[in-house]
This record gives C-alpha cells, sequence and structure tokens, in this order.
C-alpha cells in the first residue's frame, strides 16, 4: 500500500459541477475581498480572499478548457496538495493546455504572483493602495478568464 487514497473518478456531470463551482466562488471571493477592502483596516484580509478569486478562476478555467477524458486527471492535480494553490504553476499548465496568458494580462499576473495562503498569518497591516490594486489586477485577470471559455451549462 503506498498511502495514497484512490479515488473514483467523477462523472462528467460532477466536473461541469465542479468547473461551474470554482467559477461561482471565485466571484463570490471576489464579492467577498471588494468588500473587506472597502474596510481601511482589512486590506491585508481583502487581498488574502482575493488570491483565492484567481485560483478559484484558474482552476475553473483550466479544467474547462481540458478534454473531458483527462479532466479527471487535471482535477486530480489541482485540487489537492500545496501546489493547487500556486498560482504560477496554474499559468503554467494553462500554457501546456494550450491557453497561454498574454501580455496585456501577464503584467496582472506580475501584480498577484506573490500571493499564498500563507498570507492567512499576516497580521501586519497592508496600505489600501496596494490592496486596490491587487483586486483590480485580479478582477482583470478575472475578466480574461471568463472571455476564455464557454462554461457549461448546468441544468
Amino acid at each position: 500500500m503506498t498511502g495514497k487514497r484512490s479515488e473514483k473518478p467523477l462523472a462528467q456531470r460532477e466536473l461541469n459541477v465542479a468547473i461551474a463551482n470554482f467559477r461561482r466562488a471565485a466571484w463570490q471571493r471576489h464579492e467577498a475581498a471588494t468588500f473587506l477592502s472597502s474596510q481601511r483596516s482589512y486590506a491585508m484580509d481583502a487581498m488574502y480572499l482575493e488570491g483565492y478569486t484567481v485560483e478559484c478562476g484558474l482552476k475553473a478555467l483550466l479544467l474547462c478548457l481540458t478534454p473531458p477524458r483527462r479532466r479527471n486527471k487535471v482535477y486530480g492535480q489541482i485540487s489537492r496538495g500545496r501546489s493547487s494553490h500556486d498560482l504560477e504553476r496554474l499559468k503554467q499548465m494553462l500554457a501546456e493546455s494550450g491557453c497561454p496568458v498574454p501580455n496585456d494580462v501577464a503584467k496582472n499576473f506580475r501584480r498577484v504572483m506573490f500571493w499564498s495562503t500563507r498570507l492567512r498569518y499576516e497580521v501586519k497591516r497592508m496600505e489600501t493602495t496596494v490592496a486596490t490594486e491587487f483586486l483590480e489586477a485580479a478582477e482583470e485577470i478575472m475578466n480574461w478568464v471568463e472571455g476564455r471559455a464557454t462554461w457549461p451549462i448546468l441544468n
């Protein structure tokens, strides 16, 4: 026994639900981060949540663009372990799947690439201008994500 858990592959409908959930979660985190950023003392918290906006958006796009027969494998790669939160890795996986980030969007990625789940442990105050720039860059990335795929319709 290797210690790895073997999970039953998800049906295509379940994978479509996962795509929709990643996409929905991205926009919900964005809405919450936007609210927090309007509260002066919560700039760091807003950035922490907004990082998940980008992460979930990239995951939704990656799964959506992945051929159905490969989605289970990709889902496993992006939903477990520390590397599943790595924005650079997700961006690289998109490029490898034929969806490179264009230069005009890459500048926004450079503004959010310092994000990590470790921000949850930060206690310092963040300048609101830094948080605002971070949220704006993340929103631009999400606008690009939205325009890159034909999203599954769930009945």
